[in-house]
């Protein structure tokens, strides 16, 4: 329903090293994932292969820190060509790692791979989203993302995108620059609900339309 809510079930992550590993032909819909904090190398969701992967209205949440890192992370062992889509998701309070962000993708080297991140919300971030390439061949693709009061930016490696539309910030990051320092009102922000306010006029019916995808 786009709100963390504790009467539904909930997969805590409490060790460190603890990743939600995903494969091809995958969808991950509908979680909501946690960790108490004071962790290591954490990515709440690891996508590890590339063939018709979809992650899918989740939500993450909880402080890790030292290395890695990550909310919802595409990075390294795909195999052939591939399609990730990440959408609908929500991360907030993920953050103390300065290599960390709720959103991560990396290309590693690895045969032609699409990303695409759509309608994803990240909020009290190290970072908001963070791309980055290491010789790969995966191309990546933002639409209607929302990032707010991260620690360090709300968007890196954007000049790595191949397309990128209605991506908002609240800082100067946003690779769309009639989208930057927004301020968003949320239904709650308080106490967590983080649906977009009724009132709200920077990000509501302002996102590009993704009917079909």
């Amino acid at each position: 329903a786009g709100v963390w809510d504790e009467r539904y079930y909930t997969m805590n992550l409490t060790f460190s090293f603890t990743n939600l590993f995903i494969s091809g032909h995958t969808n991950i819909t509908g979680l909501q994932i946690k960790t108490p904090g004071g962790l290591e190398q954490v990515k709440f969701i690891l996508v590890t292969g590339a063939n018709e992967v979809t992650v899918d209205s989740n939500i993450v949440t909880g402080s890790t820190r030292v290395r890695n890192l990550a909310g919802i992370y595409f990075g390294p062992g795909q195999e052939g060509y591939g399609q990730v889509y990440i959408k609908n998701n929500i991360a907030f309070d993920i953050s103390d790692d300065a290599n960390g962000s709720c959103f991560s993708a990396y290309s590693f080297n690895l045969p032609t791979v699409d990303v695409y991140f759509y309608n994803n919300t990240a909020i009290n971030c190290q970072r908001g989203f963070g791309i980055g390439n290491n010789g790969g061949n995966t191309s990546f693709y933002m639409a209607n993302n929302l990032a707010v009061n991260s620690v360090e930016m709300d968007y890196t490696g954007t000049s790595l995108l191949v397309e990128s539309d209605t991506n908002l910030s609240s800082d100067a990051s946003s690779p769309n620059a009639i989208f930057r320092n927004k301020t968003v009102q949320f239904v709650d922000y308080q106490n967590k609900d983080f649906r977009l306010s009724p009132n709200d006029t920077e990000a509501k019916n302002n996102g590009l339309d993704l009917t079909g995808i």
